[in-house]
């Protein structure tokens, strides 16, 4: 039984990472996209009501424990941020406000000519690394 829900949750985690590239341009809801993650799923596998309801509720804790990491890292990019501002001067702490400035417009930019990225990515562009990005 473990050894099912590791492959189910392997699989489900493959169909996540082949998003119809017309789902995304119409901005289809994530709720809607992973439903039909897990009908697709739930075909493929023949899973019983059974496997489905849990392997649905493995997903459902899984993800919010990666929102909360995801506000921890948040928080700790504050805290860091705030303590490097303690040791700048205040020409420093300027200049460092513009270079931060500047790195988000050039990250902006980039999405912008580049949206296959975005795909490929997520909105916020971030996994493997891209040959523009190593």
């Amino acid at each position: 039984m473990k050894k099912l829900i590791v492959l189910s949750i392997a699989t489900f985690g493959l169909l996540i990472g082949n998003v119809n590239a017309q789902e995304k341009k119409e901005k289809v809801p994530h709720e809607e996209r992973m439903e039909k993650k897990f009908e697709k799923m739930e075909a493929e596998l023949k899973l019983t009501p059974d496997q489905s309801a849990k392997i649905r509720a493995i997903h459902q804790e899984a993800m919010e424990k990666r929102k909360a990491l995801h506000e921890q890292m948040k928080q700790v990019k504050e805290e860091e941020k705030q303590a490097i501002k303690t040791v700048l001067t205040p020409e420093q702490q300027k200049k460092m406000q513009e270079m931060r400035e500047k790195k988000q417009t050039e990250h902006k930019k980039e999405h912008m000519h580049h949206p296959q990225k975005v795909e490929a990515h997520g909105k916020e562009g971030r996994g493997k690394p891209t040959p523009e990005r190593k």
